[in-house]
């Protein structure tokens, strides 16, 4: 048995009255648009904006508490794809396209240490939820969250060798690339002594 554990954003109160202002006047559908966007930014589920170098949105999984395992938190680590426009003369004239530059990496926490979650967590902007929709207590969680003892992929499959790992190429890749010291064919990595995983759940 699992538990997923959710930070919630609270709403920004300035685009709260906007949106309620355009719901109230937009008789004709006009701004439809223009309400779906806010509302998902201030109850919706986060997403990586490329554009803005953020997360935009209201709710973001942050783990989960499993029988017999340490915590899993999702990294929430993301590649930050980025470009320019080369030109080139050719026997016609010119011709422009895109060059990739090197990826520059998100994190949500700044950096996947310890202190740093702890910050976010406590930080008056959010609420913690179960995947029950019950509020949590915050140092009640993370006494629970930071201190869990039990398996991680490493003991488990050497117990387990029969069983099939799971893990994300595409994110060890990106969690590599990023810095992070993920192990080839393994579902979890460490930092700073937490536990977190190779694969979205």
């Amino acid at each position: 048995m699992s538990t997923g554990y959710f930070l919630r954003c609270k709403p920004d109160k300035a685009k709260l009255a906007h949106l309620t202002e355009l719901m109230l006047k937009d008789e004709t559908m006009q701004h439809v648009d223009e309400v779906t966007k806010i509302t998902n930014e201030l109850y919706g589920e986060m997403v990586f904006s490329n554009e803005k170098n953020c997360l935009i949105g209201c709710e973001l999984y942050i783990g989960r508490d499993t029988s017999g395992w340490k915590f899993l938190w999702k990294p929430h680590v993301y590649e930050r794809v980025t470009f320019h426009l080369k030109r080139e003369k050719t026997e016609t004239g010119e011709r422009c396209f895109p060059v990739y530059d090197e990826p520059t990496y998100y994190c949500f926490y700044g950096t996947l240490a310890r202190e740093n979650i702890i910050n976010t967590i406590m930080d008056d902007e959010y609420v913690l939820y179960n995947e029950y929709n019950e509020i949590q207590d915050k140092k009640e969680f993370l006494d629970m969250s930071l201190n869990s003892q039990g398996w991680d992929d490493e003991s488990y499959f050497k117990e387990h060798p029969e069983e099939h790992r799971y893990y994300d190429m595409d994110r060890f890749t990106m969690l590599s690339k990023a810095g992070y010291d993920v192990e080839y064919g393994s579902g979890d990595f460490y930092s700073d002594g937490l536990r977190f995983a190779v694969y979205d759940f």
